[in-house]
């Protein structure tokens, strides 16, 4: 469901964080939406067909916002309908090796409109902020309610732009002034990169992969290779779902973890994005906003050391956004 609670707001401290607001932010294409009564199966073409992994669904009725429908609640979706048992690496019916054809079954048995599956993850709420609101704010509102996006609405209660954890990061390293403030301070200096990391050897499972995104509430575990001290190689997220959108056919049954990120980055080669993107303790949080732009991720690895390279911790969007906020703001 739609959440409109505004979070406690925060006064900017900084110069460009005074001036700055979601008018200045750039956003250059028209905003999809989806109808509430479209079912999963026709909201997911609809994402297909606009390569767009998450869109805001409306009540047709009353015109109101409900909330996101996300690649994500998708799989939620399906993971919660297919697998009731607790047995995670049980076989999946040869009949829903392939994702399309899987929601095509679903929708003929138990045929479930968008607006009952949207934020089914519990992942995505429908967080709003209107035209005229500082970025600061926005900052803070990624940092207390954990969302990736946030719709920008105009006086009329339309959606005019979406403000993604990604395209803010992008937005913020264009504009060197706004992180300036963190200065030379490191990742073991601000307490960051002790989350415990999640993590699958190379040869696991797609699936089991997939579930622990969801048992753990996680966007991204690490695949490790067991056979070299569990080095980090790559990693399983969200974004690689995006596999599941492409117009040719991915089975689950019978491919790894490493065998689907791979097939997922052969779809994205012109964006030449890395298999995974690290840092050690010592690092800068300015370098971790860098690989975050540069690698177009929501989070870096932090690793033991640069040879051995064993993960041992995670620095998220959400983490550095905190960081960057505690510098720039103060409670209102």
């Amino acid at each position: 469901m739609a959440s409109h609670a505004k979070p406690h707001r925060v006064v900017p401290t900084t110069p460009f964080f005074e001036k700055c607001t979601v008018d200045d932010f750039p956003f250059d294409r028209d905003v999809v939406v989806l109808d509430g009564t479209l079912s999963t199966l026709a909201a997911f073409s609809v994402l297909a067909s606009n390569q767009i992994l998450s869109a805001p669904v409306r009540n047709p009725g009353d015109g109101k916002y409900i909330g996101f429908f996300d690649v994500q609640d998708m799989v939620a979706y399906v993971v919660e309908t297919l697998r009731k048992s607790s047995e995670p690496d049980a076989d999946v019916p040869d009949m829903f090796a392939d994702l399309r054809e899987l929601l095509s079954t679903i929708s003929r048995t138990t045929p479930n409109a968008v607006d009952t599956t949207a934020n089914f993850s519990k992942k995505n709420p429908f967080v709003p902020v209107s035209v005229g609101t500082k970025l600061v704010d926005v900052i803070n509102v990624f940092v207390t309610r954990g969302i990736r996006r946030v719709p920008v609405m105009d006086h009329d209660g339309k959606i005019v732009k979406l403000i993604t954890q990604n395209a803010l990061v992008q937005f913020l390293m264009a504009n060197k002034e706004a992180t300036k403030p963190l200065g030379s301070t490191t990742v073991a200096a601000s307490g960051l990169g002790v989350k415990e990391v999640l993590q699958v050897g190379t040869a696991a499972p797609a699936l089991r992969a997939l579930e622990l995104l969801y048992q753990h509430n996680v966007s991204a575990i690490a695949l490790v290779d067991r056979d070299d001290k569990d080095r980090l190689v790559a990693q399983f997220c969200s974004s690689d779902l995006r596999a599941m959108l492409s117009g040719k056919k991915l089975r689950f049954l019978g491919i790894t973890a490493m065998d689907f990120v791979q097939h997922s980055m052969s779809l994205e080669k012109a964006k030449a994005r890395p298999p995974v993107s690290v840092v050690t303790a010592d690092a800068t949080l300015v370098s971790v906003f860098e690989k975050l732009r540069y690698g177009k991720v929501h989070r870096v690895f932090v690793v033991d050391n640069k040879e051995t390279q064993k993960p041992v911790g995670i620095v998220s969007i959400r983490d550095a956004l905190k960081a960057l906020l505690a510098k720039v703001s103060k409670p209102a």
